[in-house]
């Protein structure tokens, strides 16, 4: 019941009823600022990309695709005194956007070559949500992010409203959640847009200073952050019929490590067991390592929900210790083992980390 469509050189997203015009659009301006700042230059144009006609569709067994391309013209770089020059360099932007079957979700692919310096490039995708904040991920759990709408402040503070992201940006709506995802560190803006909320994702920061001086200082240069080369840039949009913080969390971690199929050489052993499970679902999984010292191995949850954890955790292999330890992998207390079984409970909110050892027979 999805489709998505080129109307009037705009991408359209319909769906359950529901039309989102203008779904994805591009903007790139002047960054005068350096690897820990965004700065605006004065004066600064920020230019829209416009779609060209060359628009294209693949259909495959396996996913259906839209192909699209879109330019901009921009200045080449900034001057000496944080200025956009004159002239203008052309960037050409191709993005391919896919609906895979029987997996939900938009997957987008932006490819481009930057030849320009001191510039942003932002991608702005619409959600037909109204909301005043949405949620981004951290090592462990959520941060809710408010957006700030005083003009007042955002004028004082221009980064009031940006935030770092570490895979994913959530917008909650009344019916379902918009989960943004992208692979690498990235920021984003939610901008309010006829009481809607947009988030603004971070392509490309291009710039050419680890911290950029001043009348007094010369400033750091950051070799190669002008990033003058090919890019490639993954992301993509995944409905969410609710805002559980583990079903947003997983959604994350499965964009950035999705499954891997390898084909065998020879056809292998059909019998197969799961080396480890727990039964709830609410738990994410942050890790699973050998241990900084010792023998076994480290398998560390975080609940980022309001309520208690309580599940099973289930090793194919004999189990011959099962310790509670903290973050520095140093021992907190000892699980009782029942048939290679512990019953484990994890508080809201909390990281819980376990030392698994194994019997060699």
């Amino acid at each position: 019941g999805e489709t998505l469509l080129v109307e009037k050189g705009q991408l359209v997203w319909a769906r359950n009823q529901q039309r989102i015009t203008d779904f994805l659009s591009f903007y790139d301006g002047g960054d005068a600022g350096d690897t820990y700042n965004y700065h605006k230059p004065q004066p600064d144009v920020v230019v829209r990309a416009g779609m060209t006609d060359m628009v294209s569709m693949q259909s495959t067994a396996t996913y259906e695709r839209l192909i699209f391309r879109e330019r901009m013209r921009i200045a080449p770089e900034l001057k000496s005194d944080l200025s956009r020059s004159r002239g203008l360099s052309l960037l050409d932007l191709t993005t391919t956007v896919t609906f895979y079957d029987n997996i939900p979700g938009i997957y987008f692919r932006t490819t481009f070559t930057n030849k320009a310096k001191d510039h942003r490039l932002r991608a702005h995708i619409r959600t037909n949500i109204k909301a005043d904040h949405i949620l981004t991920d951290t090592a462990f759990g959520l941060t809710r992010r408010d957006i700030i709408t005083d003009g007042a402040q955002v004028t004082a503070n221009p980064q009031l409203n940006i935030f770092p992201m570490q895979t994913l940006a959530a917008v909650e709506g009344e019916k379902e959640t918009l989960v943004l995802m992208t692979r690498g560190l990235s920021e984003v803006e939610p901008i309010q847009e006829k009481d809607e909320v947009s988030l603004a994702l971070t392509l490309l920061r291009s710039i050419g200073w680890l911290k950029r001086g001043n009348g007094t200082s010369h400033g750091v240069a950051a070799k190669g952050s002008q990033h003058e080369r090919d890019i490639t840039l993954d992301y993509a949009i995944l409905p969410i019929e609710d805002a559980n913080p583990s079903k947003i969390l997983r959604a994350g971690q499965m964009y950035n490590a999705p499954l891997q199929a390898f084909q065998y050489h020879e056809k292998p052993d059909p019998i197969s067991n799961q080396y480890l499970t727990f039964d709830n679902d609410s738990a994410v999984m942050t890790a699973l390592k050998p241990p900084q010292t010792g023998k076994g191995w480290i398998v560390r949850f975080v609940n980022p929900t309001d309520e208690e954890i309580a599940g099973t955790l289930t090793t194919h292999g004999k189990l011959s210790s099962a310790k509670l330890v903290n973050l520095a992998e140093e021992d907190q207390a000892e699980y009782v083992i029942t048939k290679n079984k512990i019953n484990v409970k994890i508080a809201p909110h909390k990281i819980h980390t376990l030392r698994l050892e194994f019997s060699n027979t």
